[in-house]
């Protein structure tokens, strides 16, 4: 094999290397998104109308407060919300996870075909 060729061989698998690393931060990040869906589910079972919890306001700080009702506050995206039922919420909670897993998913089989790819490209290198 080629100096030549064996670089280029090299280059493409430092690029394989950082798509690898891209897709592992991608599933870490929904690995969270899907904790937080959970606790928020979780959460939600604890509202009731007339029922006390503590509500977080920001920088770790929490009041406590008293349920009015069981209407919660549900982001829709580009910063908007929209008030809703606790039961919609959860529907939409379970959507959220539903369209993540499938997104894990794809980005999970796209890591096991960068994985062979990798692996077959070493397996050249080594060769030469």
């Amino acid at each position: 094999m080629e100096d030549r060729e064996r670089a280029n061989l090299m280059e493409e698998g430092k690029l394989l290397e950082q798509k690898l690393q891209y897709l592992g931060k991608k599933l870490e990040e929904l690995t969270m998104v899907l904790m937080e869906l959970g606790k928020a589910k979780e959460s939600l079972k604890g509202v009731k109308e007339g029922n006390e919890g503590l509500i977080p306001i920001g920088g770790e700080i929490l009041v406590e407060s008293k349920f009015i009702s069981e209407k919660v506050v549900f982001p829709i995206g580009a910063g908007y919300y929209m008030k809703m039922s606790k039961e919609d919420a959860e529907k939409k909670i379970d959507k959220l996870v539903e369209d993540i897993n499938v997104r894990y998913k794809r980005i999970k089989e796209e890591v096991m075909k960068s994985e062979t790819e990798l692996i077959d490209l070493l397996r050249k290198v080594q060769q030469a």
